[in-house]
C-alpha cells in the first residue's frame, strides 16, 4: 500500500513544508491550499516523480520557484497563487513541465519578462499569472497555444490527473478545481467546467506595448483578461475571430484609435470591459455591443455612441453689454464665439461617423 492522494487543504496548518517527500515517491495528488505555511518549496518534492496535480495556493511561501519542480515532469495542474514567491518565471517551467494544462502563478511577487519558453505548453488550457510584477511586452508567440485553438484532445482532459488506476471513489473525491477570474468575479471550476474552459489572465502587471495579434488565432479562447496594465496601440483589428470569448477585459490600459468593427461578429460575448482606454469613434453598431451598460465603455473621452449617453458641452457664455459706441466689438465677439462652438460641433461629428 502506498500514499497516492494527500489532502490538506482548508486547515490552519503553519510552519514550514517539511523536506521529507523523498519517501512519497507515489503520490499523485498533493494540496495543501488554504493553509498558513511559510518558508520555501522543499527541494525534496523533486522526488515526486508521479506528481500530477500541486496545489501550494494561499499561503505565505517565499523564495524563487524552486527548480526541483522541473523533476515532477508529469505535471499537469500546478496552483502556486496568493503566495509570496518572488524572482522571475523560470524557463523550465516551459522546457520541463510539458504537459500542463493548469498553470496558476497569480498574486505573487513574480518580476521581469515572460521567458519564450512558456510558449512551449502546447497542452495549457489555464494561464493566470494576474497581480505580479510582470513587465516587457506579450510574446507573440502565445498564438502556439494549440490547445486554446482547437480541443482536438477531445475528452482525454476529463480524466486529467486522475487516469492512473485509481477506484471510482477516489477520482469522484478528488477532482480537479481552480480559481479563475470569470467575467469580473473569481469563480471556482471543477472538473467538468475545466474541461470547457479555457483562459488567460495577465491582468495586474506592467505589460507594455501592442497586444499581439497571433492571440486572435486562440479560436476556442473563452477568457482574455488584460486590464491594469500599460498597454498601448490599436485593439487587434481580426479580435473578431475568437469566436468562442465570454469575457474580454481590456480595462485600464492605453489602447487607442477605433474599437475594431469585427467586434461585432462575437456573439457569445457574456462580459465586456473597454473602459479607461483611449479610445476614440464610434462604438460599432451590433446587438450584443450595444446591450452592455455604459461603463464597459466609460473613461474614454473620445468615444462616443450608444450605450453611450450622447455629449453635451457647455453652451458659450455671453456677458451682457449696453448697445453703443462699442457695437461692433460686440458683434465680432459674439460671432467669433459661435463660429467656435460650430467648428467644436463638426469636430465631434467626424469623429463619430
Amino acid at each position: 500500500m502506498f500514499l497516492s492522494f494527500l489532502d490538506l487543504s482548508n486547515n490552519l496548518l503553519s510552519g514550514s513544508l517539511p523536506d521529507c517527500w523523498a519517501t512519497k515517491r507515489m503520490i499523485n495528488f498533493l494540496n495543501l491550499s488554504n493553509n498558513n505555511l511559510s518558508g520555501g518549496i522543499p527541494s525534496s518534492f523533486g522526488n515526486l516523480l508521479t506528481l500530477e496535480a500541486l496545489y501550494l495556493r494561499t499561503n505565505a511561501l517565499v523564495g524563487e520557484l524552486s527548480m526541483t519542480l522541473s523533476s515532477c515532469i508529469r505535471l499537469r495542474f500546478l496552483d502556486l497563487g496568493e503566495n509570496k514567491l518572488s524572482g522571475v518565471i523560470p524557463e523550465w517551467i516551459g522546457e520541463k513541465l510539458s504537459e500542463l494544462y493548469v498553470l496558476v502563478l497569480g498574486s505573487n511577487r513574480l518580476h521581469g519578462r515572460f521567458p519564450l519558453q512558456v510558449c512551449w505548453l502546447n497542452n495549457l488550457q489555464v494561464l493566470d499569472l494576474s497581480n505580479n510584477r510582470l513587465s516587457g511586452s506579450i510574446p507573440r508567440c502565445f498564438g502556439n497555444f494549440t490547445a486554446m485553438a482547437r480541443r482536438s484532445f477531445g475528452d482525454d482532459m476529463t480524466s486529467n490527473v486522475l487516469s492512473s488506476g485509481k477506484t471510482s471513489s477516489e477520482e469522484d473525491y478528488f477532482q480537479d478545481n481552480a480559481l479563475v477570474k470569470w467575467k469580473g468575479k473569481e469563480r471556482s471550476f471543477e472538473r467538468s467546467g475545466l474541461q470547457l474552459l479555457t483562459s488567460i489572465d495577465l491582468s495586474r502587471n506592467s505589460l507594455s506595448e501592442e497586444l499581439p495579434d497571433e492571440i486572435t488565432s486562440l479560436y476556442d479562447l473563452a477568457s482574455l483578461n488584460v486590464s491594469n496594465n500599460k498597454l498601448h496601440g490599436e485593439i487587434p483589428k481580426a479580435i473578431g475571430r475568437l469566436k468562442s470569448i465570454q469575457s474580454l477585459d481590456l480595462s485600464r490600459n492605453e489602447f487607442s484609435r477605433r474599437i475594431p468593427s469585427s467586434l461585432v461578429e462575437i456573439t457569445s460575448l457574456g462580459y465586456l470591459d473597454l473602459s479607461n482606454n483611449n479610445l476614440s469613434g464610434r462604438i460599432p453598431t451590433g446587438t450584443q455591443l450595444q446591450s452592455f451598460n455604459d461603463t464597459s465603455y466609460g473613461g474614454n473621452p473620445q468615444l462616443c455612441g450608444p450605450p453611450l449617453s450622447p455629449r453635451r458641452g457647455p453652451l458659450p457664455v455671453v456677458e451682457k453689454k449696453d448697445v453703443g459706441e462699442d457695437d461692433d466689438d460686440f458683434w465680432e465677439s459674439y460671432i467669433g464665439m459661435g463660429v467656435g462652438a460650430l467648428v467644436s460641433v463638426l469636430c465631434l461629428y467626424s469623429v463619430c461617423i
